[in-house]
């Protein structure tokens, strides 16, 4: 094998390599994997916001399960005392 072939096998196995590359760069652009940002202040001003909205949404589950958790409550201590009431009529 002469050294010109071996350079131009060497040389095409880099464009390949390449051309892999950016095959999956392209797969994981298309999937969403890979985000390109080109203004970072816009996109960490974007993860404060979803950071935010999370929060949001975190404190309303609590304050909904807290509001659930003391209605069970009212409503077992209002059937408890008609329970007792009324065995006391009997």
């Amino acid at each position: 094998m002469k050294l010109k072939e071996i350079q131009d096998k060497i040389d095409l196995a880099y464009t390949y390599k390449y051309i892999s590359e950016l095959e999956l760069e392209k797969s994981k652009r298309n999937n969403g994997i890979f985000h390109d940002f080109t203004d970072v202040d816009r996109f960490h001003k974007d993860q404060i916001e979803m950071y935010k909205r999370y929060i949001k949404r975190y404190h309303k589950m609590r304050l909904d399960k807290i509001g659930r958790t003391f209605n069970f409550l009212v409503t077992g201590s209002h059937l408890f005392i008609i329970a007792l009431l009324f065995s006391l009529l009997i």
